[in-house]
């Protein structure tokens, strides 16, 4: 019944990185494309990551727990976004 009031659950500010690595490499997003001027929607997702990380709202362990869960998964497409573009 805990889990009901949200003690002993996940901290919103790890629910919102989760969402943003979802987002980030959700097998519906296109192939993120740099145009002039623009930058990709997943540039924006991993900028408010690494903010969460280094503003100490969200460990760096349990970032790398969900990074990992995120690179096992199945869509190879999902694992690529993850990777850094050349």
């Amino acid at each position: 019944m805990a889990w009901l009031l949200g003690a002993g659950g996940t901290s919103a500010p790890l629910q919102r990185f989760e969402a943003l690595l979802e987002q980030a490499t959700s097998e519906l997003q296109p192939t993120p494309t740099i145009s002039a001027g623009t930058a990709p929607e997943t540039l924006q997702f991993g900028l408010d990551m690494a903010d969460l990380i280094r503003s100490g709202q969200v460990k760096p362990s349990e970032a790398v727990k969900g990074v990992r869960r995120r690179l096992a998964h199945a869509n190879p497409k999902s694992v690529a976004a993850l990777r850094c573009p050349r």
